[in-house]
């Protein structure tokens, strides 16, 4: 396959730019999507597919911000979504206390505040505090000078009951000023369309193998984007676009072994009002193509790819040493951070939810992110051909190889430090020693099964290769469902965790809480007694019902037993199983 033209990839890159806020079912979304059927065309492909899948649609129309007294001045604005419509003229005050408790005081007044230390829940946070003060609006600056920036305000759950407004931050400390010494009038006037029933697109095209190996391998990214969007994300759909002509072009004259899907996310930033605002294509896909998924082997993804920032390359366990592996024919490469599970950050972690092994990369963090200084102009070229050269290297190597490159004995080590890290909490019903006997038998094999499966390829044997295949393939399914990356502590350290064993933390605490109330002698009274005290209006004795709320925490207890229990009956069911496979190839190999 010929090499990468890092030309071609800048003048993608470009071209998708063009279409500013690309927002998830805009017209220039759209605009964008037919930029890249256009190209896939020139590169000779006739099968085009197109998904579209319904999202909460929010398009910005209007956003002016003018000073109106002592002075006159007009503020570059931005909305963040999903900020209403309004027209309104109030009082400038500052919001910069979140235990601020002054309502009444501040009713209907235009709110002023920094952005905070956090991305995303500085923003939320100064929205419920604006709410409880019962303000009209909140300008926020940007935390970098020259800024404005957009981000969903997590946790609202559709339109914002009143419009949370991007300044810069030199913009903010103007009017910061201004306050000190004068009443600050503001004119606001906002206007947006919303649409609970809008339609955002995916765009796939396949290169498919010569019909020997079975297990595809998806390519994907992201084409939606918040102002240019160049490193997030018009890189990473260039590189996409660099990956489906060259193969293209290879298959001309040479046949793969594997099928190869490309694929372009729609409606990534946002889109929806559940829990998963943003990944919406991506979820969409995966939900609507079962089939697909289940024989998929690998996906490379990438994400926010050019940004001046550390760069990542982010696994499922299973893929770690192989993406170490990989060599990129690039000189000066940038510095690379290899880690995993990879967390939910972008369009990979549905299919990794849904079993598939991944291989994600991204560069972050960066000021520039989501913000009108993502453009072309600030791109760090090197980021954006590292990342390219290296999906080329996977993807050229992944089409073509008959045993797939995942090592299933890899992902028992974490899962073992984490059932250990379990025996030591204090009064657990749950015998974990018996799945930690299950996860060591297993890893134990890892010798014998190395030896069999290298014999299995020196012979050829095509039909055993893709019986070893589907083996490797279902087995890290199930690893994958069960770890992976979850908000439960601190982001983003907290990458480690058993999605379900770790509900034995909240089964400990659960009855820590409720011996503590056991602990009250009022808690102790039998429910006759508790009933009649309460038709019993002259009762002489001081009451605290703690009664309902224990009835509660022993039922949330009791709820929790079973799902733990379950899953590690499930587990250990599924290492007893996955033991006797390994014996019999060991066995077969001999």
């Amino acid at each position: 396959m010929e090499r990468i033209s890092i030309d071609h990839v800048k003048e993608y890159i470009q071209g998708l730019s063009k279409y500013e806020n690309r927002l998830a079912g805009s017209e220039r979304e759209r605009e964008a999507a037919g930029y890249i059927k256009h190209l896939l065309r020139e590169f000779g492909y006739e099968d085009i597919r197109e998904s579209e899948f319904q999202i909460y649609g929010w398009v910005p129309k209007k956003c002016i911000v003018e000073v109106v007294s002592p002075v006159k001045r007009t503020i570059e604005a931005a909305l963040l979504p999903y900020s209403n419509t309004v027209s309104l003229e109030s009082t400038l005050v500052r919001i910069n206390n979140i235990e601020d408790k002054k309502t009444s005081s501040k009713k209907g007044m235009i709110g002023l505040a920094p952005w905070g230390q956090h991305l995303y829940l500085s923003a939320m946070r100064t929205y419920y505090v604006a709410r409880m003060q019962k303000l009209s609006a909140v300008l926020i600056g940007s935390p970098d000078t020259g800024d404005l920036r957009k981000v969903v305000v997590v946790e609202v759950g559709g339109e914002m009951d009143l419009p949370l407004i991007s300044i810069s931050k030199e913009d903010m400390e103007f009017l910061d000023r201004l306050l000190q010494d004068n009443d600050v009038r503001v004119r606001i006037e906002t206007q947006v369309d919303i649409n609970p029933n809008a339609k955002s697109m995916n765009v796939e095209v396949v290169v498919q193998g010569d019909g020997s190996l079975q297990h595809e391998v998806i390519v994907g990214a992201h084409y939606d984007a918040y102002f240019k969007g160049a490193a997030d994300n018009a890189a990473p759909a260039a590189i996409v676009l660099e990956l489906a002509r060259l193969l293209k072009k290879h298959v001309s004259e040479n046949t793969i072994r594997r099928t190869v899907r490309f694929l372009f996310f729609g409606a990534e930033e946002c889109g929806s009002t559940s829990y998963y605002y943003w990944v919406n294509g991506s979820r969409a896909y995966v939900n609507a193509n079962k089939d697909i998924v289940s024989r998929t082997g690998i996906m490379l993804s990438m994400d926010s790819v050019g940004f001046e920032a550390p760069n990542y390359v982010a696994t499922t366990l299973d893929l770690e040493e192989f993406a170490k592996g990989v060599k990129v024919p690039m000189k000066n490469p940038p510095d690379v951070l290899y880690y995993g599970p990879s967390a939910y950050g972008s369009d990979h972690w549905f299919f990794e939810t849904s079993g598939v092994s991944v291989i994600y990369g991204v560069s972050f963090p960066s000021p520039f992110y989501h913000t009108q200084r993502d453009s072309f102009e600030n791109l760090n070229m090197r980021s954006v051909q590292f990342h390219c050269e290296f999906m080329r290297e996977a993807m050229q190597y992944l089409c073509n190889v008959e045993l797939l490159p995942i090592d299933i004995f890899k992902p028992l080590e974490r899962l073992a430090a984490i059932v250990t890290q379990y025996l030591q909490v204090r009064d657990l019903p749950f015998d974990l020693s018996v799945l930690l006997r299950h996860i060591e038998r297993v890893s134990a094999e890892r010798r014998s099964y190395e030896k069999a499966i290298k014999t299995v390829v020196q012979s050829g044997n095509v039909k055993r290769i893709e019986d070893i295949n589907q083996f490797i393939v279902s087995t890290v399914n199930r690893y994958n469902r069960t770890i992976g990356w979850v908000w439960r502590r601190a982001a983003p350290s907290d990458v480690s965790y058993l999605s379900k064993l770790e509900l034995m933390a909240d089964y400990s605490e659960i009855g820590t809480a409720i011996s503590a109330l056991r602990k009250m002698p009022i808690a102790n009274l039998d429910s006759e007694t508790v009933t009649r005290y309460k038709t019993q209006s002259d009762n002489p004795f001081n009451w605290t019902d703690v009664h309902a709320p224990l009835e509660k925490l022993e039922e949330e207890r009791s709820r929790v037993f079973r799902i733990v229990d379950e899953e590690i009956s499930q587990l250990s069911q599924f290492f007893s199983e996955t033991y006797q496979k390994l014996k019999e190839f060991s066995k077969s190999a001999q």
